[in-house]
């Protein structure tokens, strides 16, 4: 049996897609997800995302044919049209973006390979050990995780490392040579941004003048939050605030009403000021979600097919931006002398060389916002540089200038498998005390999408152990 473009059948094992056929398709459907796979039966199928089509039908066997009610047939007829535009305006949006300058790193021949040992916390440098500092964070926890290295400019004097800075270009892709061809993305939004979705990147953040400036109503709701909203990161160093759902403990009051395994809204969820970080981080995402269709399909598809199995636990939700990206968690960081927590040093606060272990090995972004200074668009913060390697050990890497006055950064990585941390000393050459950066970082834990592929259509629980309602796709109830 072959099911047509426009037939809307649930797939019940989302293993079944592979992303690398080249006859699958995805349809996008103003933020809904409309899928085509060839199943391991052989048949063609049909996945749709939205409430709409949510288990219209399921096949049963090859030669029956499903009955339709008459409205359900009205409504599928209608949506081929729209369908059919959606993908041409995919199309046009991947075609555009190869006539765009993308500029390409891929030659590392004579580039440094740098080789982190995480069970001797031992970091070589074309096999030579470097002698390196410890992250304060990581040394205090040993009961919690393991002690790691902190990189430094000093520890990194010997190493000929490819530096990416806008000087390169707005969009860089850096291919990485080794075995299964790893790649980072590198963007850059500013004020001389020729690409307008970038353009609108950096408007939405560093245009207008006081809370109307979108990274001045960030920093305005963070400033706002108590000190209980942000928590000592013991794996990978510093301080974050954490928003979205968590599987990791139980919510607040320890609920009888609670299952356990099951997701709900962290404890930030409740606090006053996370409605209004919520629409800003909404906004920002679903501008990158933008971005990504135009210079990263693969990556974008990717990332609709996490979303098409169950929206409901997406970070931020559906706020009824065009596009969205999906994550069920989202951190907050702020780097630099303008906002450092109180009793914390410069060693506390940065992030020491390491991989996520919990998170979904796919790809997600890190955004950099620049803020304080002069003029509120930020100046000079140490410790504010990145390094990327090619894999967990680390192999060849990419060190990513991510503080720029008045530029917005995106940072695009598998963390889980891609070695990662702040270099403390930077490219920076004036250690500004007006100025900080904040950094947003959302992604998928592995203990979430585990549970969302076994409860496809299920809500989370509330902070307080609450089921949310089944209607709540684009709210949460705090």
């Amino acid at each position: 049996m072959t099911v047509s473009m426009g037939s809307f059948i649930k797939v019940r094992n989302w293993s079944d897609y592979d992303p690398d056929d080249q006859d699958d398709i995805i349809h996008h459907n103003f933020g809904k997800v409309c899928k085509i796979i060839r199943s391991k039966g052989g048949y063609e199928v049909v996945h749709d995302a939205s409430k709409a089509y949510r288990n219209i039908y399921e096949t049963k066997s090859e030669n029956k044919r499903p009955r339709l009610s008459a409205k359900v047939v009205e409504k599928m007829r209608l949506s081929k049209g729209l369908i059919r535009m959606q993908q041409k305006i995919f199309d046009r949006a991947s075609k555009a973006a190869s006539l765009r300058p993308v500029v390409k790193v891929n030659d590392f021949a004579d580039k440094t390979k740098i080789h982190y040992d995480l069970d001797k916390n031992e970091l070589r440098i074309n096999g030579d050990v470097v002698k390196c500092n410890n992250h304060p964070n990581t040394l205090r926890a040993k009961a919690r995780g393991r002690v790691r290295v902190q990189l430094t400019d000093d520890s990194l004097a010997a190493a000929n490392i490819t530096i990416i800075t806008p000087e390169l270009g707005d969009v860089v892709k850096v291919e990485f040579p080794g075995e299964g061809g790893s790649t980072v993305g590198v963007y850059y939004a500013s004020k001389q941004s020729t690409c307008p979705v970038l353009g609108k990147l950096y408007s939405l953040m560093y245009e207008n003048t006081g809370m109307d400036r979108g990274v001045n109503r960030l920093n305005n709701f963070l400033d706002s939050l108590p000190p209980r909203a942000w928590e000592s990161d013991h794996c990978g160093g510093g301080h974050y605030a954490p928003f979205g759902y968590g599987i990791r403990n139980r919510p607040c009051g320890n609920p009888a009403s609670y299952v356990n395994g099951t997701p709900y809204a962290l404890s930030n969820m409740k606090e006053e000021m996370t409605p209004g970080i919520t629409e800003v981080l909404s906004k920002v995402l679903s501008l990158f979600s933008s971005i990504s269709m135009k210079y990263s399909p693969e990556e974008y598809k990717s990332n609709e097919v996490l979303k098409g199995i169950n929206e409901r636990l997406a970070y931020p939700p559906n706020q009824g931006e065009d596009e969205t990206w999906f994550s069920n968690q989202v951190i907050v960081r702020r780097i630099g002398k303008g906002k450092r927590l109180p009793n914390k040093s410069r060693e506390q606060s940065s992030v020491c060389l390491h991989t996520d272990n919990g998170d979904v090995s796919t790809k997600q972004p890190i955004l950099y916002f620049p803020s304080g200074g002069v003029n509120g668009r930020g100046g000079g913060v140490a410790d504010s540089d990145i390094l990327v390697g090619e894999k967990e050990t680390g192999g060849h890497c990419v060190r990513i200038q991510t503080c720029i006055p008045g530029t917005v950064c995106i940072v695009v990585l598998d963390s889980k498998s891609q070695l990662h941390g702040v270099v403390n000393g930077g490219e920076c050459k004036e250690d500004r005390e007006d100025s900080w950066v904040v950094r947003i970082v959302p992604f998928l834990q592995e203990t979430v999408l585990s549970w969302m592929r076994k409860n496809p259509n299920k809500p989370p629980f509330d902070t307080f152990g609450n089921l949310l309602p089944s209607n709540s796709n684009n709210t949460i109830s705090i």
